[in-house]
């Protein structure tokens, strides 16, 4: 655990230095500030975990001089990041900070990520722009709620059967249950909108039509076979199961299983 600390004048003023030792506990091996003189000072107290040398202290600005980035927490997979992601970033360390700064300030608009959890969510990150002494926000959106896709540990497989049950916590008629096929094109991703590609692979609603509404108190279940769709899961493919409800706290709980076959 690293402590980190900032300040901003919000009226332009110049900011003065920060009280670096009162977090010296939660980084006891090397403390750093860095500021724009003008407006902008942060601070850093490092536990080294990575990359024992100080060239991977924070803050840590990146090689343009333009931004400058402290953060607290690990980046597990840094690793294949810096190999699939970075391969000709002129890295300076052994670092998973810089691959986070390398990451971030490479970000081209309407492009897929994937993340090391598999979340497709909302991340933002606000990094000082030295130069023009302004902020610069990268933000990755994908406006999918709290949702996350599976890969089978990053396998390909058959997608061969889908089962759900659950009971319902209230009426609704706009339940829906569908499993997509997540893949890196045919989807839109834009900062505005985030659609999914193609037809379902499964989609209760287009099935069962209205014997799909919920009744309060009652169980459900949903069972479909025969599905022998091929997900290319060592890429960046996977399955997603969307569910869909009109009513606040219509579904009291909902568990789902697939059967699969390794290719």
């Amino acid at each position: 655990m690293c402590g980190i600390v900032g300040q901003i004048s919000l009226d332009g003023r110049c900011v003065g230095s920060l009280p670096l030792e009162s977090l010296q506990h939660r980084g006891p091996d090397a403390k750093s500030e860095w500021t724009n003189r003008r407006n902008c000072i942060l601070g850093h107290t490092r536990l080294s975990v990575i990359d024992l040398n100080p060239r991977a202290d924070q803050p840590m600005t990146d090689p343009s001089g333009r931004f400058t980035l402290v953060f607290n927490g690990e980046i597990y997979n840094y690793k294949e990041l810096r190999q699939s992601y970075l391969p000709n970033e002129q890295l300076r360390t052994t670092s998973d900070t810089e691959v986070v700064i390398a990451d971030v300030t490479g970000m081209t608009t309407d492009t897929y990520a994937e993340t090391a959890k598999k979340w497709i969510g909302q991340v933002t990150y606000t990094i000082q722009n030295a130069g023009a002494g302004t902020h610069t926000t990268f933000t990755a959106v994908f406006n999918y709620g709290f949702s996350k896709y599976n890969d089978i540990g990053n396998s390909d497989f058959q997608l061969q059967q889908f089962d759900a049950v659950g009971r319902a916590g209230g009426s609704d008629s706009s339940f829906d249950l569908e499993v997509l096929h997540h893949k890196t094109t045919g989807w839109t991703y834009h900062a505005s909108a985030f659609v999914a590609g193609a037809a379902p692979i499964v989609k209760l609603s287009t099935l069962y039509s209205t014997e799909s509404d919920l009744a309060n108190g009652e169980a459900f279940a949903f069972k479909r076979t025969g599905l022998s769709t091929n997900i290319l899961g060592n890429g960046e493919e996977g399955f997603l199961v969307r569910v869909t409800t009109g009513t606040n706290n219509s579904v009291e709980f909902l568990d789902f299983g697939v059967t699969v076959a390794l290719n």
